[in-house]
């Protein structure tokens, strides 16, 4: 494991897992407005509980959501990415202590 492509990788997975992130807070953000908006669509001619089961179910809102699902999921395989490769590294970090131990005692072969 090379140390210098180690860090550019967790340093790309880390910006990445960045990016998704902030793409889900906005999405998840964008969910809300579409709801707010669906509702006060429907709360001319509905009572507020139907107005707000009515924006809900509306295609906007469910549209929203399913992209707000994509970008939660985008968002944690990117965690899930940087996470693997920081486990990698304490591996080979702990590998190479090992190694360093056994040199200094002379028993590495």
């Amino acid at each position: 494991m090379n140390p210098i492509d180690l860090e550019r990788d967790l340093v790309e997975l880390g910006l990445e897992k960045a990016k998704t992130k902030a793409a889900a807070f906005l999405l998840d953000k964008e969910v809300k407005s579409v709801e707010a908006i669906e509702y006060k669509r429907a709360r001319g001619s509905e009572t507020q509980g139907d107005a707000a089961m009515t924006a809900r179910a509306s295609e906007s809102y469910r549209d929203a959501c399913q992209k707000a699902a994509e970008a939660i999921e985008s968002a944690e395989a990117a965690r899930v990415r940087h996470d693997a490769l920081m486990a990698k590294f304490e591996a080979w970090r702990s590998l190479s202590a090992s190694k360093r131990e056994q040199i200094r005692q002379g028993v590495y072969q």
